[in-house]
């Protein structure tokens, strides 16, 4: 229906207009935002009227439907990427390790990554003194023994803060379960 028609139309929409303009929005995925918000302004001025139990009824499962949809759209795209994941989490298993070692090889010097023509391998330093917990057991049964005041009601986890705070007033002793990790080259693959 053209801009002229609209704005000249003084009385409701025929339900089969209403269903062209519905179907109209919902199949242009590159509709502009002013233009969607002028077409609902339309739409709220002659569309559809609901006067019976039958024109609710309509509406309702229209909604409904729209609710069913996005819900399937959600759970599809979960899917999708679910299975995008384990597909990138394959091949880094696959070709993670050999290409870590081809780049051990060839990137020489002072060099920490190599360009290739469908992205960049290297090495960035990851610091080290980061405290990382390697048995939560032994961490829990520290920390009911040496900090009970920082176990909440609900038994919420230590933050690393606190323990770190912990070991500073300690004069440095890490705690049971816990250890500071190393300075290392960590390897990756990037655009």
């Amino acid at each position: 229906m053209s801009e002229q028609t609209q704005q000249q139309r003084t009385g409701p929409l025929t339900p089969e207009e209403v269903q062209q303009h519905i179907y109209e929005i919902e199949h242009d995925t590159d509709i502009d935002p002013n233009t969607l918000g002028d077409r609902l302004a339309y739409l709220d001025s002659f569309g559809p009227r609901i006067e019976t139990e039958a024109d609710a009824t309509e509406a309702v499962r229209m909604i409904r439907q729209a609710e069913d949809d996005v819900g399937r759209a959600k759970l599809a795209a979960e899917a999708y990427v679910a299975a995008q994941k384990t597909r990138l989490e394959a091949r880094l298993r696959i070709y993670g390790p050999r290409l870590e070692e081809w780049a051990r090889a060839n990137i020489t010097g002072k060099q920490k990554s190599k360009k290739l023509l469908s992205g960049v391998v290297g090495f960035r330093r990851r610091p080290g003194g980061a405290l990382e917990i390697v048995d939560d057991l032994a961490l829990r049964e520290w920390v009911e023994r040496e900090l009970p005041s920082a176990i909440n009601y609900r038994r919420a986890p230590l933050s690393k803060e606190d323990i770190k705070a912990h070991v500073e007033k300690a004069g440095g002793v890490l705690p049971p379960g816990t250890r500071l990790t190393e300075a290392a080259d960590t390897f990756y693959v990037g655009g």
